[in-house]
């Protein structure tokens, strides 16, 4: 897998980009990047300089992600993720060498709404998906719809390979809801934006369900893209010491 490496000390950061993007949705948080850390922000299969995975299973992600991070170095791990970009780490986790020795969700999805369902029908989705993403009008109305945010949500689209994105959520809707991932116990960060969509605050209570260790913290102003809206704000918890943010490790 492609990335992208920002800063040279012994505290590594990996960034996990969401549905779209690239690694440079981090170049945002790789300007805040402290002396004595590192932040490797990847190319998630099949986005930005990455192939196609074999499998778009999102087990099998995992595990060809667990492989990639076990090869860099450092002698702390923190895992930051955007969006759906949060499935192929917590299908990484159990398969770490290197255990991870913390978490930090941002802007996170519990479950699939309905209205990504609606791409992944089999028989009519990949007709909807077209209309809405790989068409500019399509793209011009859904961006309008999501006027309460405060960046372009569909600009990605324009570049993207729509035969691997709509795989990927797929993928994505296939795993189910974030009931599986109970038995990831690590010290946890949820993140998420003050002006988010509505399933990522209907999101909230459950991961708190499976984690009542995670700490929550809302990036002030952000919307969905708090990773990039709200960088600074989010380095003080991705960068300290995980001691000091996040919770304790759970048995």
């Amino acid at each position: 897998m492609h990335y992208v490496s920002h800063g040279n000390g012994d505290n590594l950061v990996v960034g996990l980009h969401g549905w779209t993007g690239d690694h440079t949705h981090f170049d945002a948080l790789a300007k805040h990047v402290p002396e004595g850390s590192r932040l490797v922000a990847f190319d998630l299969p099949g986005f930005g300089q990455s192939k196609a995975p074999d499998s778009w299973a999102m087990e099998d992600v995992g595990r060809a992600l667990a492989d990639e991070v076990d090869r860099l170095q450092g002698s702390t791990l923190t895992i930051v993720t955007n969006c759906s970009g949060a499935y192929p780490a917590l299908k990484a986790v159990p398969h770490l060498v290197r255990k991870a020795d913390r978490l930090v969700l941002v802007d996170a999805f519990a479950y699939a709404p309905k209205y990504f369902r609606v791409f992944t029908n089999q028989s009519w989705g990949h007709h909807a998906y077209r209309a809405t993403f790989a068409n500019p009008i399509g793209r011009r109305i859904t961006n309008a719809a999501l006027r309460g945010q405060k960046r372009d949500m569909t600009a990605d689209f324009k570049t993207a390979n729509h035969e691997h994105t709509l795989a990927w959520l797929r993928s994505c809707v296939d795993i189910g809801d974030c009931r599986q991932f109970a038995n990831v116990q690590l010290p946890t960060l949820i993140a998420y934006g003050e002006k988010t969509f509505s399933a990522v605050r209907k999101s909230l209570p459950m991961w708190s369900e499976i984690w009542p260790h995670a700490e929550t913290v809302q990036l002030s102003g952000a919307g969905h893209l708090g990773l990039v809206e709200a960088a600074a704000q989010l380095s003080e918890s991705v960068f300290a010491p995980a001691t000091v943010k996040g919770a304790s490790h759970a048995a």
